[in-house]
């Protein structure tokens, strides 16, 4: 069972591991990995939201985009809180 191991009640077998160094090292660089990978997703999320980017590289998603602001059928333009929760009977 995954996790069994600290959810076992009673004495726990010695596995004989250690926190040496290069443990410690790795793991340092695991984290700052995922929080380097976490800010550059956050960065690069914000910039191909840009309209600017948009119109420099992908001109027809602009165009799909305003298409679809005149739309009336937008989800957006239909307030959330309006909508019922459960259908009607």
């Amino acid at each position: 069972m995954a996790g069994g191991d600290f959810i076992r009640d009673g004495p726990r077998p010695d596995h004989g591991g250690r926190l040496t160094a290069p443990v410690m090292i790795t793991s340092i660089m695991a984290e700052f990995g995922g929080v380097i990978f976490g800010y550059a997703l956050g960065i690069s999320g914000g910039i191909t939201a840009m309209e600017s980017f948009l119109q420099t590289f992908f001109p027809d998603i602009m165009r799909k985009m305003a298409d679809a602001k005149r739309s009336c059928c937008l989800v957006e333009s239909f307030p959330s809180s309006a909508r019922p929760s459960t259908p009607p009977p």
